[in-house]
């Protein structure tokens, strides 16, 4: 179980609020640290009506999301395919990883593994839902974690720069073609946790005026593009119908 807090906040803020942090937690050691921040890649899965997407904006307690996930632009790294789930207040993540190449195969053959559980709960969905690639949700993340790691696993992270690409194929994750901007000004900071919001983080936020939202990417780059929700629309309109 994680908790996780999420907070708009405009860009003007951010040499403050690294002068904040800094005084307790440190760069994650897995960032160059003259860029300070990695891109994160995801493409979600969803059905042709968005059943996912809808139940996020609805207010869902117990809700998923499907996606392959990457980082930075080597398809030769390590992918992950994951289910994270939404039980109310805390969340949690299946998670199985493997390179990318593997990955695509996965996907040709709808590979089912005798050996881990994640992996065909991963499939499950996309078989069990016909869920399909709706977006590919593009962020550089700049990660802060614990100086001395405790239970509480206390990360801080700051999501820029949030942008997507529409109807990405699955052997385009790292693909930048037709990228749409999402959020220009703004940007999105997370704090997750596994126990408690330690109260120099309450503190800081209220200190800056932040009120904790949704703030769900998936959501924001759908919104984003006009073309998606309108396509479900029409999906949606033509079930009824039959």
């Amino acid at each position: 179980m994680r908790y996780e807090y999420k907070f708009y906040v405009h860009r003007n803020k951010i040499p403050l609020l690294r002068n904040i942090i800094l005084t307790k937690l440190k760069l994650d050691k897995h960032v160059d640290s003259s860029r300070k921040h990695y891109t994160v890649r995801s493409i979600y899965f969803d059905s042709i009506d968005l059943r996912h997407y809808y139940e996020k904006i609805g207010g869902l307690k117990h809700r998923k999301k499907v996606r392959l996930r990457g980082y930075d632009y080597n398809p030769d790294s390590i992918v992950f395919f994951e289910i994270k789930r939404k039980y109310e207040e805390p969340g949690m993540k299946n998670r199985f990883s493997t390179n990318y190449y593997n990955a695509l195969e996965m996907f040709r053959n709808r590979m089912i593994s005798k050996e881990n559980e994640d992996l065909n709960k991963f499939f499950f969905q996309i078989m069990s839902y016909n869920l399909r690639p709706i977006v590919n949700v593009i962020y550089d993340r700049e990660p802060y974690t614990e100086i001395v790691k405790t239970q509480n696993n206390l990360r801080i992270t700051f999501d820029k720069n949030l942008r997507s690409v529409a109807y990405p194929k699955i052997d385009e994750l790292f693909v930048d073609d037709n990228i749409k901007p999402a959020m220009l000004d703004y940007f999105i900071l997370e704090v997750k946790f596994d126990d408690y919001l330690p109260s120099w983080v309450r503190n800081m936020s209220e200190s800056l005026s932040l009120k904790r939202e949704s703030a769900s990417k998936y959501v924001i780059c759908i919104d984003s593009q006009k073309s998606i929700v309108k396509q479900s629309r029409f999906a949606y309109l033509r079930a009824e119908q039959i």
